[in-house]
């Protein structure tokens, strides 16, 4: 018996569990988000100030304006 045939012999059972069910799905989107919350901020951190002011330039205003086109 290989080492890889040991493994998956072991393992089969999880193997089966994730496949056979629907959790996996809805628990690998909820730490996608939470990992990209967590990530994102230290990302926009990490860019230069010029950089930033290019993403969006306007005030409350502006927002409220984008916001209501959006709805």
């Amino acid at each position: 018996m290989t080492l890889w045939a040991a493994v998956k012999g072991r393992n089969a059972w999880l193997l089966d569990l994730i496949r056979s069910r629907l959790w996996p799905v809805p628990v690998i989107g909820v730490v996608t988000a939470a990992a990209t919350g967590f990530l994102l901020p230290y990302f926009e951190n990490r860019l230069p100030t010029p950089a930033t002011e290019d993403l969006f330039g306007g005030g409350a205003a502006a927002a409220r304006g984008v916001l209501s086109t959006i709805a």
